[in-house]
């Protein structure tokens, strides 16, 4: 998602700020999560954060457990168990539903939110990366010998899978604009697949070859975390590439997690934590109290969460960045894809604190069409799907109502 922001001075963040005001650090606080037994006595720790639809913020730890942020009282919940003692390496939630990758029982399925769990597929394979868009889901292995490695594909929501002509095995993470897919590996750069994983392709990146550890995407923008090299950027669906600016020398160069509320990317490197608020072309490095040296980060709204393995604690640090134009409109504009549509249209937009959102499409004439949101919605990114059938080939606008200022876009529905 592409945004135009004001930049605001937090007084619990600020990264770049303009005129005599200092940048203040980040001000870690602990979530009080209370993580399992380990191995010899410790306890376990998180290794991997995300956030869903409505600002639900997932952990998963090295226990084999998933636990849930709750807002309302602002802790955390086990909601899922797995079997042995395996780490629970990449979660990807969309809605109700959500994925989690395992070392050995391949993917776990929840269809509530997190609450229950069933397999849902790949047994055996470690899975490393998750992905997902309107029509499919999509998940790498890391597996450097048997044919087990590379990327499968699911267009059921997870019941039946795939594996895709991806000829690398070693994938370390997974980032998905409509149907076309990027793939991080660790030996091979970076993949992409333009047909939604029939067929793939390398990118020219740089003359070296890549160690990829995230892949970041914001529309037809594509931020590339990678082991030593720092990070380059796309903002044409990768194919032209720079390099981006402000990262020192050193440590600061191994960009291990990427995460973004829309209008600002945040990434943890071993040098520390740094702030980009123009899709990847420049960076500033922040600060932290002693609480939290992260090793995992996720920005839910303007919260930013990080994992670490020292405390086995996940901290939080709220206001961390600032989203909007003003106190009440959603980010502008928001993100429709795919546009044209023939089926499903997806509608992504951010909500600055939680307050009532009317979300609706309308036709040529005016009339409301579709009705997807109308009462309370948490602050964040949110994410709506539009059905398109019944409705004839045409121009229509969504457009959203938030505190009494409304954002239009037009979406084309082709069939």
């Amino acid at each position: 998602m592409i945004t135009i922001q004001r930049i605001v001075c937090s007084t619990l963040v600020v990264f770049v700020c303009f005129g005599s005001a200092k940048a203040q650090a980040i001000n870690w606080q602990p979530t009080n999560v209370v993580f399992g037994i380990g191995l010899f006595g410790g306890r376990d720790y998180a290794t991997s954060l995300a956030v869903g639809d409505s600002n639900a913020v997932f952990a998963g730890t090295t226990g084999s457990e998933i636990f849930r942020w709750i807002h309302t009282n602002k802790t955390w919940v086990r909601v899922g168990k797995f079997s042995g003692r395996q780490s629970i390496r990449p979660i990807l939630a969309s809605g109700a539903v959500v994925f989690a990758g395992t070392a050995f029982e391949g993917i776990m399925r929840s269809v509530n939110y997190g609450w229950t769990w069933a397999s849902g597929g790949l047994p055996g394979i470690r899975i490393n990366a998750l992905g997902m868009n309107t029509t499919s889901v999509f998940a790498g292995s890391y597996t450097s010998s048997g044919e087990d490695g590379g990327v499968y594909r699911s267009d059921d929501m997870g019941r039946t899978w795939k594996k895709t002509s991806l000829p690398n095995k070693l994938v370390k993470t997974i980032g998905v604009n409509g149907t076309t897919i990027f793939v991080g590996t660790e030996t091979n750069g970076v993949m992409r697949s333009l047909d939604n994983g029939s067929s793939w392709g390398g990118l020219s990146i740089t003359s070296s070859t890549l160690n990829v550890n995230s892949i970041l995407v914001n529309g037809s923008n594509i931020i590339v975390g990678t082991n030593g090299r720092g990070i380059f950027f796309s903002k044409d669906n990768g194919w032209t590439w720079g390099v981006g600016k402000g990262f020192e020398s050193g440590s600061s160069s191994f960009v291990h997690e990427l995460t973004s509320n829309g209008s600002t990317i945040l990434t943890y490197t071993s040098g520390g934590i740094y702030r980009s608020t123009n899709n990847g072309e420049t960076w500033t490095i922040t600060q932290g109290n002693s609480l939290c040296s992260c090793d995992i980060i996720v920005l839910s709204g303007t919260t930013l969460f990080g994992g670490y393995r020292e405390r086995s604690e996940v901290c939080r640090a709220e206001n961390a960045t600032t989203t909007g134009l003003n106190a009440n409109s959603p980010s502008s504009p928001f993100h429709i894809f795919p546009n044209p549509t023939s089926e499903l249209t997806t509608i992504e937009f951010d909500v600055p604190h939680p307050q009532p959102v009317r979300v609706g499409v309308v036709n040529s004439l005016g009339v409301e069409v579709a009705q997807l949101s109308n009462g309370e919605i948490l602050s964040g990114k949110q994410r709506m799907v539009w059905a398109t059938q019944g409705v004839p080939s045409g121009v229509f606008m969504v457009r959203i109502l938030v505190g009494g200022t409304v954002s239009t876009r037009s979406v084309v529905v082709a069939r």
